[in-house]
This record gives C-alpha cells, structure tokens and sequence, in this order.
C-alpha cells in the first residue's frame, strides 16, 4: 500500500482504500508491520473491516493462494509464500 505518511512498525493504524479498478471502497484497522520510505510503500496487517467486508471476503474465499505479509519489501523477493494445500494437487 502506498503512503507518504511513515510511522512506526506496529503501530495501529487505520485505512481507507479505494481501488482504482473497483467503486468498492474498504475501510477498517490493522497494524503495520513494515515501511519502506524509499518507496513510499507499507504493509498492514488487517484486524478489522468496517466497509467492504462482504466484498473483500468474496474476493479471499476466491484466492487459491495462501496470503501472507512478508516483514518486508524485500523479503517478498527473497523467499516464496509458503506453498497452498491445492499446490500439491
């Protein structure tokens, strides 16, 4: 996620997205687990959803994959995901 606002590594925050592709806004709480100011960028883990519950649930039940936030940018391109039950199939 974008941001030009950089605080602290777990610090609670709270978001609002709206999604260039979709009219769907999503609003809730999580905690940021990591920041990279360079490039303007965070990782937030989401605790809750206030806006957009149905519509993010719809879109998790169709994801395949198992989801993770690396601690970093950089650790998502030096380790994989761990590897989904449907991967072995």
């Amino acid at each position: 996620m974008r941001s030009d606002l950089m605080v602290p590594d777990d610090s609670g925050v709270e978001f609002h997205l709206v999604f260039v592709d979709q009219a769907q806004p999503l609003h809730g709480q999580g905690t940021l687990r990591w920041t990279s100011p360079e490039e303007r960028t965070i990782g937030v883990e989401i605790a809750r959803v206030q806006e957009g519950l149905d519509w993010i649930s719809e879109l998790a039940r169709q994801n395949q994959s198992v989801s993770f936030i690396p601690r970093s940018p950089e650790a998502s391109e030096k380790s994989q995901a761990p590897k989904s039950i449907h991967d072995s199939e």
